[in-house]
């Protein structure tokens, strides 16, 4: 039997400028316009071109070659080792922003265990549904009652009917079995402003922890406490109505037994520190986060 030969076919050896082209060319083609990217950190850009050290994920060996776009890019040299052959040098082209100057880790570990809690994407009537069946409170001890007034109230059912995000609620689920030798009692308020006091053991409801306005805006709207467009919900129409419970949201439902009092309250002031809360109630559940022990 006669063996055919095959063709090989050699690769085509690039230039360093071929292959710095070529790089350039790729980035183009497979990302964002400059003019969508931010100017560089001047300090950064600064150091890189005075020859310190960068880093770019995981490439080995990388070096600075060149600015693009005023320093918003950079094309770059890093070693490639092909399985089985020898290294080799490569060009590539990063944001200015996909790089790092090479340093020492200089801090510890900033992140943290998630906290507890399933996050849920459900519709309103669901809610309402625990609303009717388990009953929603707040804890008078850190959260501040209810203070939205008619522009608020407008402002956030404008948002829910044009479907817009409206962040998401922070609940406890409360399990009485879990005190049934106790005769304890907690207070609390209802959705309706009003205190209100609970047997332990006998306490199903949802606590809100993140979500007191939004939630209780959407309880007087539905129980036609407050109106929408000069309309009470019952005055909707059956389309509106429905379209209304079945908006979309987002909430995170904790078990009561996952989660202790200091860390409730670490939690709401970890959410609450950067949206708008008066300084004096703040510094109220800070004191009572530092008394209250784990």
């Amino acid at each position: 039997m006669v063996r055919k030969s095959k063709t090989v076919i050699v690769p085509e050896v690039f230039t360093r400028e071929q292959k710095i082209d070529l790089a350039i060319k790729s980035f183009e083609a497979d990302n964002t316009s400059p003019n969508l990217i931010a100017d560089p950190n001047q300090d950064f850009l600064d150091d890189v071109l005075m020859g310190t050290p960068i880093k770019a994920g995981s490439l080995k060996n990388v070096k600075f070659v060149h600015a693009l776009y005023d320093g918003k890019a950079f094309v770059i040299e890093h070693t490639s080792t092909p399985k089985n052959m020898e290294p080799v040098q490569e060009f590539r082209v990063q944001w200015w922003h996909e790089c790092l100057p090479f340093t020492q880790n200089v801090s510890t570990s900033l992140m943290r265990r998630p906290y507890r809690g399933s996050v849920i994407n459900g519709t309103l009537d669901s809610l309402l549904f625990e609303y009717g069946h388990s009953g929603m409170v707040c804890n008078p001890q850190y959260q501040r009652g209810y203070v939205w007034n008619t522009d608020n109230q407008h402002n956030f059912l404008e948002s829910m009917f044009a479907r817009l995000p409206i962040g998401e609620l922070v609940f406890v689920r409360n399990h009485g079995y879990l005190h049934a030798e106790s005769n304890e009692s907690i207070d609390y308020k209802n959705l309706n402003n009003e205190n209100i006091t609970l047997s332990k053991k006998n306490n199903y409801s949802w606590e809100i922890i993140d979500g007191q306005q939004r939630m209780t805006t959407i309880i007087k709207f539905v129980t036609n406490q407050i109106k929408f467009r000069d309309l009470l919900f019952s005055e909707l129409s059956s389309c509106d109505r429905h379209g209304f419970e079945h908006t979309r949201l987002n909430w995170r439902l904790i078990e009561e037994e996952d989660v202790d009092q200091k860390e409730l309250l670490e939690m709401f002031l970890m959410i609450n520190k950067g949206v708008p809360q008066s300084s004096e109630h703040l510094a109220k559940v800070q004191e009572l986060y530092d008394n209250t022990s784990s």
